[in-house]
C-alpha cells in the first residue's frame, strides 16, 4: 500500500513539474489581408456605399453648401453635412474714394444647378495609408461673380452691383484622409483638402482674363480648401466611414479572431496592407 502510494506521489509530483516548466501559450500569427484601392469601387469590397452617387454642392451663404451621401450610405447611418463657402471680402481705394470688393458664389439653393457649383463625379479610393474622396466639378458658365458695394444712381441706396463674371473651370477637390489604427478598430484622422483648377473673368467677345497664379486664384483655393476640410472633419463623416471598414474586416477576412490590435501597413501596389494581431 505504500509502495503504490509513493508511486502516485510522485506521479503527481511529475505532472506538476512539467506543467510549472512548459512554455508560456504565444499569441496566434499574424493574419494580414490586402487592402486593394479599389475598396469602394462598383466592384470592390465596399463597393456597396454607392460612393458614385454622393454629390458635392458649393453654393452661397451659411449651410448653402452641403455633401449629399448616397442612399446606401445614409442607410449605415452617414447623414448630409451642410457647410458654408463664405465669400471673399476685400476693401479697396481710388483716391480719396473706397469700396469693398466681393467674390461669391452667385446661387444660394443647392437644389438649383444654374447658379451652384455641382459635382459631376465623386470617387473614392484606397492611397497607401490613406482614404481618398475626389469630387470633379461641372464647368457650365461662370462659377462665380465679383461685386462691388456703391450707391445706386437710380435708386440712391447702397448696396451689391454685380460687376464681372469668373469661371473657375474643371474644378477637382480631393480629401484625403489618414487611416490610424484604434486598438481592433480603425480610425479617420483629420483631412487634408487640395483644389485645383483654371481661373479667368469670364469674356463676351473677347477671350477673358486669366487669373491663375494671383493672389485672387490662391483666395480661392485656401476658402473651399478650409471649407470642405471643416465640413468633413466632423465625426459625423468619419466615424460611419471607419467604421464600415472595420465592420467588412471583422465579419469578412478576420472573421474568427479575436483580434486585439489591427495594424496599418502601406502596399506596394498604392493599396493597403491590415494586419490583425489576435489575442493567446
Amino acid at each position: 500500500m505504500k509502495a503504490a502510494l509513493g508511486v502516485l506521489i510522485r506521479g503527481a509530483v511529475a505532472a506538476c513539474t512539467a506543467l510549472l516548466i512548459a512554455s508560456p501559450p504565444t499569441a496566434a500569427e499574424p493574419a494580414v489581408v490586402h487592402v486593394p484601392p479599389d475598396l469602394f469601387g462598383a466592384g470592390g469590397p465596399l463597393g456597396a456605399l454607392r460612393i458614385e452617387e454622393c454629390r458635392i454642392v458649393l453654393a452661397d451663404g451659411p449651410g448653402g453648401a452641403v455633401l449629399r451621401v448616397s442612399p446606401a450610405m445614409a442607410g449605415m447611418g452617414f447623414r448630409d453635412i451642410p457647410f458654408a463657402v463664405p465669400p471673399l471680402e476685400q476693401e479697396v481705394a481710388f483716391g480719396p474714394l473706397s469700396t469693398t470688393l466681393r467674390l461669391r458664389i452667385p446661387g444660394r439653393d443647392p437644389s438649383d444647378p444654374s447658379a451652384t457649383i455641382q459635382s459631376s463625379r465623386v470617387t473614392m479610393r484606397i492611397r497607401g495609408a490613406a482614404i481618398e474622396l475626389t469630387g470633379a466639378f461641372e464647368s457650365r458658365g461662370p462659377e462665380l461673380i465679383a461685386e462691388y458695394y456703391a450707391s445706386d444712381p437710380r435708386t440712391g441706396e447702397d448696396g451689391w452691383v454685380h460687376a464681372l463674371d469668373v469661371e473657375a473651370n474643371d474644378l477637382t477637390v480631393k480629401v484625403v484622409f489618414p487611416i490610424r489604427s484604434a486598438g481592433a478598430a480603425l480610425a479617420l484622422g483629420s483631412p487634408a483638402v487640395n483644389a485645383d483648377f483654371s481661373f479667368a473673368v469670364a469674356g463676351r467677345g473677347f477671350a477673358g482674363l486669366a487669373l491663375d497664379g494671383t493672389f485672387a486664384k490662391d483666395a480661392v483655393k485656401s476658402a473651399l480648401e478650409k471649407a470642405v476640410a471643416r465640413a468633413l472633419d466632423l465625426e459625423a463623416y468619419r466615424a460611419p466611414l471607419a467604421a464600415a471598414v472595420t465592420t467588412w474586416l471583422r465579419e469578412g477576412p478576420f472573421s474568427g479572431l479575436n483580434v486585439r490590435e489591427i495594424r496599418v501597413l502601406p502596399a506596394a501596389d498604392g493599396g493597403l496592407d491590415l494586419q490583425a494581431v489576435s489575442a493567446p
